[in-house]
């Protein structure tokens, strides 16, 4: 089997000879394993390796402790790996039970065949990879869904914060208008009340004649005229001499 992942079988099994053989068939699918010469031992196994064994192949008639037993306390160690059992097809019951609580995966029976073991461990492991890259997607996908729901918020909270501050401008620009249109009318009051108190000033002093409504607006010019050029001098602007 040609595979970038880097496989480990936990060989679990009281028989030195048939191990060699079980071993045999995981390297020909191009697996390294690990032997343990009894139940305990491959659990102390499945604890002091760095990384999760990808398969485990049991011998049921393995010594020092039930297999059952065994395939439990091998889930809750490594619920990913696979789990298969290696027995005589007359210990039916004893599958069955291991089947019904989830312990095993696959059920081999003695005596096995070179090629139907071969392809049954290359399944095993190809089911292992598959199940470490649906948890790697599923981590994945949660930690894209994370930044996406962290993004929107934030995206939340900027629109939130635009359209305070737009609101404040709104506000701003109502408060301006108001103040332009207060001051534009009380402009135009005063202007009149101007226009009409000259109006009465010509007529009390008799200055309702032509020369004397330009003299009046000459001087008018020339005082205004008088007072920019003061504001101009002040502030170094250059206006000319004569108006």
């Amino acid at each position: 089997m040609e595979t970038a992942f880097d496989h480990t079988v936990l060989i679990v099994d009281d028989k030195e000879q048939s191990a060699k053989a079980l071993a045999l068939m995981v390297k020909r699918v191009g697996a390294k394993f690990i032997y343990a010469g009894d139940g305990q031992a491959g659990l102390d196994k499945m604890h002091k390796v760095a990384r999760p064994f990808s398969l485990i192949l049991l011998d049921q008639c393995v010594t020092g402790m039930e297999s059952l037993d065994f395939l439990a306390r091998a889930k809750a160690i490594s619920p990913d790996t696979i789990r298969f059992v290696i027995n005589d097809a007359t210990e039916v019951q004893s599958i069955i039970d291991a089947v019904n609580r989830g312990a095993i995966h696959r059920y081999i029976p003695k005596p096995w065949k070179p090629g139907e073991l071969m392809e049954s461990i290359t399944k095993g492991l190809k089911e292992y990879e598959l199940v470490l890259e649906n948890e790697r997607l599923f981590a994945l996908a949660k930690e894209q869904n994370l930044k996406l729901y962290k993004f929107s918020n934030h995206l939340e909270i900027k629109s939130k914060a635009h359209q305070r501050e737009m609101a404040a401008i709104d506000r701003e620009i109502r408060q301006l208008r108001e103040k332009c249109d207060r001051l534009q009318d009380q402009a135009s009051r005063q202007a009149e009340n101007t226009t009409v108190k000259i109006q009465e000033l010509f007529q009390q002093y008799n200055l309702n004649t032509g020369e004397a409504i330009n003299s009046f607006f000459a001087l008018t010019l020339r005082e205004l005229y008088e007072q920019f050029h003061g504001i101009a001098a002040r502030n170094d602007f250059k206006m000319p001499d004569e108006y």
